[in-house]
């Protein structure tokens, strides 16, 4: 038996922000097109559906990309995410790199 993992999906509609942020579950990843990623929890004042809106859906994602993640972990290993300085997600989670030898 196969089972699937979902560790990350990109939110790309104010509907599915919506249906993440009603579930309480997980973290947004919002993803600068510099590079720079920054993980939040999901339901941060600091991730704005305004925002989100016009960097996403009116600019087509060229100000950058959303990602709902199961885990601080996950949006460190998968988008090299820092944690939002904010809403402080996670506070004793190490980081994957300290896990290298």
């Amino acid at each position: 038996m196969v089972i699937d993992v979902v560790e990350t999906e990109q939110i790309a509609s104010l509907d599915v922000l919506r249906r993440i942020r009603l579930a309480d579950d997980g973290y947004i990843v919002n993803a600068e097109p510099t590079g720079k990623a920054l993980v939040h929890r999901v339901n941060a004042k600091c991730i704005s559906p305004d925002r989100f809106n016009s960097n996403v859906v009116l600019k087509g994602g060229k100000q950058g990309a959303y990602y709902w993640t199961d885990t601080v972990s996950t949006a460190f290993r998968l988008y090299g995410a820092t944690r939002c300085r904010v809403c402080k997600p996670e506070v004793q989670v190490v980081h994957p790199s300290g896990f290298e030898g």
